[in-house]
């Protein structure tokens, strides 16, 4: 367990050597990981650290904003879905009244 540690602190030290001379335009640069911002994937490292942390020190806590989290993550996702179904909704009702509005032109042009 002891060598972990060791580890971790030695993965820590070198990343801060790699980050420490970065200019304000380089923490905004894209990374090849889903081209997230330097500062997007240090933000997301030092989140999961704290994640962890609060799992060991307050379990109780760590489940309540895990739960909360699920909440959310749900409440984004219905959110969603009903935004893609009102849009699939509204274009077919543009495509419905397009082709009434081309039927009636139709009409009109045949009709003189």
């Amino acid at each position: 367990m002891l060598q972990q540690a060791i580890d971790l602190r030695e993965e820590g030290d070198e990343l801060f050597g790699l980050l420490d001379g970065l200019s304000p335009a380089d923490w905004q640069r894209p990374t090849p990981f889903k081209q997230w911002t330097v500062n997007q994937v240090v933000d997301h490292l030092h989140s999961t650290d704290r994640v962890a942390v609060l799992s060991l020190q307050d379990p109780d806590a760590f489940v309540a904003m895990a739960q909360g989290q699920a909440r959310a993550a749900r409440a984004r996702s219905a959110a969603e879905r009903s935004s893609a179904s009102d849009s699939a909704s509204d274009s077919a009702s543009d495509s419905a009244s397009d082709s009434a509005s081309d039927s009636a032109s139709d009409s009109a042009s045949d009709s003189a």
